[in-house]
């Protein structure tokens, strides 16, 4: 049954897609339930690939994966003795020597953290990171400018390997749960995406068709505002699509109007065909 109601869908998808083809003919006849079936199928096809187009482009990337096994080799690679603790405005380590800690960016090992309570704010150019711990401030660079924070004195804060493994079993339960996450985030936002592009669709077309029947009607007497909502209905197909794509593809259109100059190009042709062409050789 569901196989069946697939290959009808995809056989009015392809004979929709362009309005001049003798199946707009058939419209004529068929019930305006039949042609809203089709659109909200339409709909929800496009609002299913535009999901995981975005989810794939925000989230489902190569860069986040990397992102993520790079900060869990961090917290795997924690010294067992290291402590750090920030007390008073005074940062102090068991160490007697820098903590560095390294990420692959761009396939080259970078420093991206040094923790140094000796060094002073001007030591972060030596290191080459973003950012350093001194033993009074932070040092932080973000676009070639370079900011110096004091530690709060009323701070507190003590970091030891347990807190690290803690922080990477968190990580781990995350990483369990996120594919489910993402799955609800997905399935909630094609919902979304689904209602709100249908209902706008609709009425664009409703008032589209209206413009159109109350021009048409004194050539076609038996035209009726309903039968024009309908055809537009399948006459949209291949406007809908290419809004889509430029849309998700962020392609520029030659001109503002062009896509809208489609959906009344499409639907005239499309009453051109059910009510004045003749029958195709």
């Amino acid at each position: 049954m569901m196989l069946r109601k697939i290959n009808t869908f995809i056989h009015v998808f392809l004979n929709s897609l362009l309005p001049l083809d003798t199946y707009y003919k058939k419209l004529k006849t068929a019930p305006f339930k039949f042609s809203f079936k089709y659109f909200l199928a339409l709909m929800f096809m496009i609002a299913t690939f535009s999901g995981l187009a975005i989810s794939h482009k925000l989230l489902i990337t190569k860069d986040s994966l990397h992102i993520y096994k790079e900060i869990n080799s961090v917290l795997e690679n924690y010294p067992e003795n290291l402590v750090i603790r920030i007390k008073n405005g005074q940062l102090m380590t068991s160490f007697d020597r820098p903590y560095i800690v390294f990420m692959t960016i761009d396939s080259v090992p970078r420093p991206i953290l040094v923790i140094d309570e000796f060094a002073t704010p001007g030591k972060r150019d030596l290191y080459r990171t973003p950012i350093l711990l001194t033993g009074s401030s932070v040092v932080i660079n973000i676009d070639d400018t370079t900011q110096v924070m004091r530690y709060e004195p009323g701070l507190d804060v003590k970091v030891t390997k347990s807190n690290i493994d803690l922080v990477k079993n968190r990580l781990k339960i995350v990483s369990i749960i996120f594919p489910a996450i993402l799955l609800s985030l997905l399935l909630f936002f094609i919902t979304i995406y689904f209602v709100f592009m249908t209902i706008m669709a609709m009425l664009i077309l409703a008032l589209l068709s209206i413009v159109y029947f109350l021009i048409v009607r004194r050539m076609v007497p038996t035209l009726t505002f309903s039968k024009t909502w309908q055809i537009s209905l399948h006459s949209a197909t291949l406007p809908i699509i290419l809004g889509t794509v430029t849309s998700l593809t962020r392609l520029t259109p030659p001109s503002p109007l062009m896509i809208p100059f489609i959906y009344v190009l499409f639907l005239g042709a499309a009453l051109y065909e059910v009510y004045y062409a003749g029958p195709k050789r």
